[in-house]
């Protein structure tokens, strides 16, 4: 669907709830999956046109996940997507991000809501990063995506 006509729709319903707020994904649609970059176009426009005063956009902490990567270096063979040169144009650096959200309490939820992704869990030649992710125990887990990311985004003023 094109931008305008699903950000029309989306701010017919800000308008009606009176939204002060609306979560979409950052410009990069976090690793680059057009579908996420298409929600963060969608999301702005359709703040914008409600005048919507927030838009927080969804997002990594970029240093944090290098980081991490770096440690994981002796996996790479076993999951080629933790490859660094990956994701240096994903996510946010982290001086950007405006919000840090401790879901730590919402793990069972987080991981079960992972598990629906059926089709995102297997396929191609290797481990995909979600059913890397589904394999850890729970602290491992927990460790990995209790926290939250977001950059606060300011649209125009009501």
């Amino acid at each position: 669907m094109p931008v305008e006509a699903a950000a029309s729709r989306l701010a017919d319903l800000l308008r009606e709830e009176e939204a002060d707020l609306l979560t979409g994904y950052d410009p990069a649609g976090g690793y680059g999956h057009p579908d996420h970059i298409q929600v963060h176009k969608v999301a702005t426009r359709a703040a914008e046109l409600a005048g919507t005063p927030i838009l927080l956009q969804a997002t990594m902490d970029r240093d944090r996940l290098m980081r991490l990567l770096r440690l994981a270096a002796p996996l790479r063979g076993l999951v080629p997507t933790l490859d660094p040169r990956t994701f240096t144009d994903a996510y946010t650096p982290q001086r950007a991000i405006t919000h840090r959200i401790d879901v730590r309490r919402y793990t069972a939820a987080k991981r079960a809501s992972m598990a629906a992704h059926v089709s995102q869990t297997g396929g191609g030649d290797s481990v995909r990063t979600l059913a890397a992710l589904l394999a850890l125990p729970t602290s491992a887990f927990r460790w990995l995506v209790g926290t939250e990311w977001y950059v606060r985004t300011p649209t125009t003023s009501r």
